[in-house]
């Protein structure tokens, strides 16, 4: 046996069994608030057991949570310009309880991992409120909206942007529930609540399918493989 030959046998053994996720299908879950809804619409490749749940408010000042159709969000490309979310939220620090946010629950009754791989949504914020997002998570209400997955800036010149995370890698375990929040914050602290809009949220599911990680037997083999591979050829002359 070639020497080559002995080490693309233990390379293919140790590659082959190293790889433990795979990417399998996608979900799509987007809010256009059609039909003054708070309903997702979901597209893409079903994944058994995976429940995207409605879209939540929190925020300051319920009387202005509602949907409206008003003021198109004709401001970037595809967007529905129809009907539109209109809340209020608050400047300061972040808070998962003072600050506002929106967000949904995701219940995962599937056999495998799913990750959430994206999340985009329009906005509109008036000319005085906060000027920061931050994207957080709470499974199974272990270390509630502790971590920050993504975030980014809000321009208060009350002219629509897209704001959108297509590299997102947060795992849901199967058998749990997850809440994803987008929180407002940013600005010096006060009681005034400031109109902020939303449309055209949208959030990836993928699922996930496992690969067994690579096992003691498969390690070892290679490793005798190598070493024999090693004595073998070693020494042999040109």
């Amino acid at each position: 046996m070639n020497r080559w030959v002995v080490f693309l046998i233990a390379a293919f053994v140790l590659g082959g069994a190293c790889v433990s996720r795979l990417a399998v299908a996608d979900v799509v879950a987007t809010w256009p608030f059609t039909g003054n809804t708070y309903a997702p619409t979901i597209t893409g490749t079903p994944i058994a057991g995976l429940t995207v749940g409605d879209l939540s408010i929190t925020t300051p000042n319920a009387a202005v949570s509602t949907l409206k159709i008003t003021i198109p969000s004709s401001n970037y490309s595809g967007a529905s310009g129809t009907t539109l979310l209109e809340t209020a939220w608050t400047k300061g620090g972040f808070s998962a309880t003072a600050r506002g946010s929106f967000g949904f629950t995701v219940i995962n009754s599937s056999s495998g991992a799913v990750q959430l791989s994206g999340l985009a949504f329009g906005v509109r914020m008036n000319s005085a409120g906060p000027t920061a997002y931050g994207v957080r998570y709470s499974i199974n209400d272990t270390n509630p909206f502790t971590d920050e997955i993504a975030s980014g800036s809000i321009a208060t010149s009350e002219s629509w942007f897209y704001k959108s995370h297509n590299d997102l890698s947060l795992l849901l375990p199967a058998g749990s529930t997850t809440e994803i929040r987008v929180y407002g914050y940013g600005g010096l602290a006060n009681s005034t609540t400031y109109a902020i809009r939303f449309d055209d949220v949208r959030a990836v599911f993928t699922a996930v399918a496992s690969v067994p990680e690579a096992s003691a037997w498969a390690m070892g083999t290679a490793v005798v493989v190598a070493a024999w591979g090693a004595a073998r050829f070693g020494h042999t002359k040109r």
